[in-house]
């Protein structure tokens, strides 16, 4: 009976420095160009519904954090997903919430990846659709990159913007201050 207890205490101590580590990254993070504010459910499944997923896409999460956003896609499209972060605790909270969610089989797809690099130096030539909620700093930094992607490429963006001739832009703005931009770049 002595173990068990001493079993439960050790387990609420990992849980107690687990959450400790995860909130010291949350506040940390807003030293960063872009700190981690989780996207709210709502506003993801909105900015999925908006994105108008078709099989070829390619999708990626700049920024992807706990990795919200691309598990709610992997759970419902067969697609390419890439989710980029560059916190190495984040990285590994998304990497084993897809794991949770592949032991039980709610994924759509099995092509998934999650790196850790910054998003700025990431070639995104290939992607033809990007979610992200980042900062309008961040924004004007990738625009150079964004305006690489191919003709109707689209960049879901939430609350933050950026401006190109290059692209198609539309708001969407939502209840309270909330916004969603999405973006299609022009055929060249």
């Amino acid at each position: 009976m002595n173990t068990f207890f001493i079993a439960v205490q050790i387990f609420y101590l990992l849980l107690a420095l687990i959450l400790i580590i995860y909130l010291l990254n949350t506040v940390l993070s807003f030293r960063k160009l872009v700190p981690y504010v989780p996207t709210p459910y709502k506003i993801i499944k909105k900015m999925i519904r908006l994105a108008d997923i078709k099989p070829a896409d390619k999708i990626i999460d700049l920024g992807s954090g706990s990795g919200r956003i691309i598990l709610e896609i992997a759970k419902k499209f067969p697609n390419q997903i890439t989710g980029i972060d560059n916190s190495p605790i984040l990285i590994f909270i998304t990497r084993w919430r897809f794991w949770l969610h592949k032991i039980f089989g709610r994924l759509k797809t099995k092509n998934y990846q999650i790196i850790k690099t910054d998003f700025l130096n990431y070639d995104l030539s290939q992607e033809t659709l990007i979610f992200c909620f980042l900062t309008n700093q961040a924004m004007e930094k990738l625009a150079a990159n964004f305006e690489k992607l191919p003709g109707g490429a689209k960049i879901i963006s939430y609350h933050f913007h950026f401006n190109s001739d290059e692209f198609q832009q539309q708001r969407i703005d939502i209840k309270g201050r909330a916004k969603i931009y999405i973006y299609v770049k022009l055929a060249s």
